[in-house]
């Protein structure tokens, strides 16, 4: 017997078995067993092991309808990788998929495990620490799957493999010390407060909202928390500690106003964790922004031509829409992503289109009315962003490129129409640009 996995009901398992006498040793197999009537059953042998090679390390998703598992078949990409089946509707399996290139490298790829629906695995053909590391499946700014190194401690510069993690705690295995142990860890964030005083242009500005925003090694940028100042202009907001964020506000005419901030020399103070910013301001004019335009989108034909002005109104819009005039625009029902009946034929027409390009450079703008949380909104348009490059990106080798600018960049402002959800509807836009070649 080897490693097991369990359904979530724990009325079904894979596990890794003997097989066959192969080459003086024998080969591993994957076998199904049921729990019936008090008892486990092995029901039968999984329908992808094939006579001259090994599976092994099976696992089963949250939602039962994947199960992944590792071999070394000869069509892989070498060394051992991680393959999946799903299952159909009647409960049989379909033909088995090889994982990918995302995941798979011409080394070893093995113990792929899950934890809050991520696939966790462990890799020694990925940039790591030594020896076998352990991956997290993540996607990166462009919606392209990567493996990132979840990173030391976790991982060392020998075999580190098995994650396997539960609420806040969690097991790996690893040659560390010489033989293969089991180690246990314990994962509880630790937040501290960044606390201070803001002066917006050499005066307070109460009620003004202030954001806390992170940047991964990916591009993305994340709203940690928000705050409103009060009539000091004081603040208080929460941060992880030894992490680079941005504290970012609007002035009156939309422009996006910027200061970095490390939680780092914190002092820990009636039970809890403490930072104070003092004396922070905001002393740029509106010429000395607009002076000082920063370029939307890095490596792109966009750099030289387009500002990241985030402004109440849509200046991102306005510059595309000088670039190009061949774009179209899209609506869409009040929370969702997808697109509104009325648009469908126009999308129909511009995918077609799409299919016949090559070396194009495509760029999506994706926004949200007024109803709902700034936060909220940002994620909105961001998930209506994706959904168009997901379509659009397959379809012909073309650079696709997206912005999503939640509610900060509206064609017709709240006060206008009183935040009805009807006529809130042209903000809810996507416009897909096609821009001209160089």
């Amino acid at each position: 017997m080897g490693s097991i996995t369990f359904t979530k009901d724990a009325k079904t398992a894979y596990f890794t078995r003997n097989g066959r006498r192969y080459k003086k040793n024998y080969l591993l197999e994957i076998w199904e067993a049921k729990f019936i009537h008090e008892k486990w059953k092995a029901t039968k042998k999984m329908f992808f092991n094939r006579k001259n090679y090994n599976y092994f390390h099976p696992s089963i998703t949250p939602d039962g309808k994947r199960l992944y598992y590792v071999s070394d078949e000869s069509n892989g990409f070498g060394g051992t990788d991680i393959y999946y089946t799903e299952k159909n509707e009647d409960g049989s399996w379909k033909p088995t998929i090889n994982a990918g290139r995302e995941i798979n490298t011409t080394a070893n790829e093995l113990f792929p495990t899950f934890y809050e629906s991520e696939l966790y695995f462990s890799s020694n053909g990925h940039p790591g620490l030594g020896g076998l590391d352990i991956f997290k499946l993540i996607k990166d700014y462009r919606g392209d799957l990567i493996a990132k190194n979840i990173g030391y401690p976790i991982n060392s510069s020998k075999d580190d493999l098995s994650f396997i993690m539960k609420d806040n705690s969690g097991f790996f295995s690893s040659n560390r010390k010489g033989s293969d142990d089991i180690y246990a860890f314990d994962f509880k964030p630790i937040y501290l407060s960044l606390k201070g005083q803001i002066q917006f242009e050499n005066r307070n500005s109460a009620t003004k909202k202030i954001y806390l925003i992170q940047t991964n090694e990916l591009g993305w940028s994340t709203i940690i928390d928000s705050a409103y100042l009060d009539t000091l202009g004081s603040f208080d907001l929460k941060a992880r500690p030894n992490n680079n964020y941005k504290i970012i506000v609007f002035n009156g005419n939309g422009n996006k106003l910027e200061i970095p901030v490390i939680a780092n020399d914190y002092v820990y103070q009636n039970g809890s964790y403490l930072k104070q910013l003092n004396g922070i301001v905001f002393p740029l004019t509106d010429a000395e922004i607009v002076a000082k335009k920063e370029t939307l989108i890095t490596d792109s034909i966009l750099t030289k031509q387009i500002i990241n002005n985030d402004k109440l109104f849509a200046k991102t819009l306005d510059s595309l829409m000088k670039l190009t005039d061949d774009y179209v625009e899209l609506h869409h029902p009040f929370n969702k992503v997808a697109i509104i009946q009325k648009d469908l034929p126009n999308y129909k027409k511009l995918l077609e289109r799409i299919k016949l390009m090559r070396g194009r450079e495509i760029v999506i703008v994706s926004a949200t009315d007024c109803k709902g949380t700034e936060a909220y909104n940002e994620g909105l348009s961001e998930r209506r962003a994706k959904n168009l490059f997901n379509s659009i990106f397959k379809l012909a080798k073309n650079k696709v490129i997206i912005k999503h600018v939640g509610e900060r960049e509206l064609l017709k402002a709240c006060n206008d129409v009183k935040k009805s959800i009807e006529e809130q509807l042209v903000n809810r836009y996507s416009y897909v640009f096609i821009m001209k070649k160089k």
